[in-house]
């Protein structure tokens, strides 16, 4: 147990290089009533869900309007899937590790 309790020590000692914090309030403040919230893995709904004032809804992209909330190791992958389906990308917000997406469907 003492090499998880180092490596959780180690954790929090070192510079964080995500800012959740910035881009959960930047979410909040941009996201109208009826605006769907997305996260594209499991892991960064508990992420984001703890900053964020209201958790991630799915993992998918659905709604006339959704916000996905990605890395930017994911952003291409996320950005091509959000354009296949039938969605244009309005807003593009590079946060440090963190990337905001703003998808509003161009499909009936």
């Amino acid at each position: 147990m003492r090499v998880g309790a180092g490596a959780v020590a180690d954790w929090y000692r070192l510079p964080h290089l995500e800012d959740w914090r910035s881009a959960a309030a930047y979410v909040d403040t941009s996201r109208a009533e009826g605006d769907h919230l997305t996260v594209t893995t499991d892991w960064l709904t508990l992420v984001s869900g703890y900053y964020l004032k209201s958790r991630p809804d799915t993992q998918a992209i659905r709604g006339d309007v959704t916000w996905v909330v990605t890395i930017p190791a994911d952003r291409d992958r996320v950005e091509q899937e959000i354009r296949s389906r039938g969605y244009a990308i309005r807003v593009k917000k590079d946060f440090p590790g963190v990337v905001v997406l703003k998808a509003v469907r161009t499909l009936a």
